[in-house]
């Protein structure tokens, strides 16, 4: 039942109830370690469902010293497939961990962590726990735009939740799926993928990751100029976060919202105010690839204004977090934009830097086009010294 209630995003019910089971697991001298671990898991998943990411870590954390080993990733982040196979149920802590971790942007122990659950559940032939791994790798993957192993992973993890009929994470797989497709703009093949993701969310009733698709739909629709379709999305997806108290869905959805507003329909005022919201619930959260992506944002928002000062200083944040999470793609962009903004105010000096580490990221992914148009850039602002 608790797990029923975690799917119909009914945290406090879901949390009592495992709450209830850890309890009984734990009382007087009848510890029961397997319930005990299981329990943990579970109020770690409910944790990181609400954004509660620390408290998440400490729940899977302990669910995994109850299993302690010598070797295992609480000492140190260290992996070893041998002793965490011999543990068994561990290997979903493992995996739970790599979310938290995730989602926290901390994208080298995310990694780390869903190699190591990997191997293990490969190991035991676990396709489910196999698959949820993959997922992780995947979004690992795309933040660092390595386009054909996250595609590589989505479609794996896809395969494997249709053969085992879960049809929560066969939506979730085409989620991942499209964002690959939109990162190569086919558009067609994104909106597909999400209407089907879309359509399997509502028949189980899973709400938190039909807001998580409809507002993947309101960015293709964006990035196909069908803006009326898009701000619908984006609207329907906003009211599923705020019945569910999705702090963090609230923030990208607002984040995204703010940014139709201000290219398309001129009103700042609103725009910044979103921005704001965007910001301040992003660092609740501890999300900083959210916190980048808003930084981002707010200096699109004063570049479109002609407020160069305002737009430098925000792509200078948005460009630092993005490096601290590890996003080239972020991070290059950012600073294609940053040496925009420096060509504006002549300080041609500084353009040439931002353009050349843009370019040395590009190059880095092999995007040959971008990576010239950056180098383009640099000659143009270095005639101009």
């Amino acid at each position: 039942m608790g797990r029923v209630y975690l799917l119909d995003a009914r945290y406090e019910d879901a949390a009592t109830l495992f709450q209830g089971v850890l309890e009984v697991a734990t009382r007087d001298n009848s510890r029961n370690e397997n319930e005990s671990a299981e329990a943990l898991h579970w109020l770690g998943n409910i944790s990181a469902a609400q954004c509660e990411f620390g408290k998440a870590k400490k729940f899977y954390t302990r669910a995994q010293h109850t299993y302690a080993s010598p070797n295992s990733l609480s000492s140190g982040h260290k992996i070893s497939t041998i002793s965490l196979a011999e543990t068994g149920a561990e290997r979903a802590h493992l995996c739970g961990l790599g979310h938290v971790y995730r989602a926290q942007s901390n994208y080298g122990h995310a990694e780390e962590c869903f190699v190591g659950s990997q191997e293990i559940y490969s190991c035991i032939g676990d396709g489910q726990g196999l698959a949820s791994t993959l997922q992780g790798l995947g979004y690992v993957y795309r933040l660092r735009f390595k386009l054909a192993e996250a595609d590589g992973c989505f479609s794996r993890a896809h395969s494997i939740y249709t053969r085992i009929g879960d049809d929560m994470g066969r939506a979730n797989a085409l989620v991942g799926l499209v964002k690959v497709y939109c990162a190569r703009s086919e558009y067609a093949q994104a909106k597909a993928s999400f209407t089907q993701a879309l359509k399997i969310n509502t028949e189980i009733s899973n709400v938190q990751d039909e807001a998580n698709a409809l507002c993947g739909m309101g960015e293709v629709y964006r990035n196909q100029s069908e803006y009326i379709n898009a701000k619908r999305r984006y609207t329907e997806a906003r009211n599923i976060c705020d019945r569910i108290k999705d702090a963090l869905g609230r923030a990208i959805s607002a984040c995204i919202r703010a940014g139709e507003i201000y290219r398309h329909r001129s009103k700042y005022t609103e725009a910044e105010s979103c921005y704001t919201q965007a910001q301040g619930a992003h660092a609740r959260v501890g999300n900083a690839e959210g916190q980048a992506n808003a930084f981002y944002m707010v200096g699109e928002f004063y570049h479109h204004q002609s407020k160069y000062a305002e737009a430098a200083s925000s792509y200078i944040q948005a460009e630092e977090f993005y490096a601290c999470v590890n996003n080239d793609d972020g991070q290059a962009k950012a600073l294609r934009d940053l040496g925009a903004v420096y060509c504006r105010q002549s300080k041609y000096t500084e353009a040439v830097s931002s353009y050349t580490r843009a370019g040395e990221i590009y190059r880095r992914q092999s995007r040959d086009v971008a990576a010239e148009s950056c180098y383009s850039k640099v000659m143009n602002a270095r005639g101009r010294c």
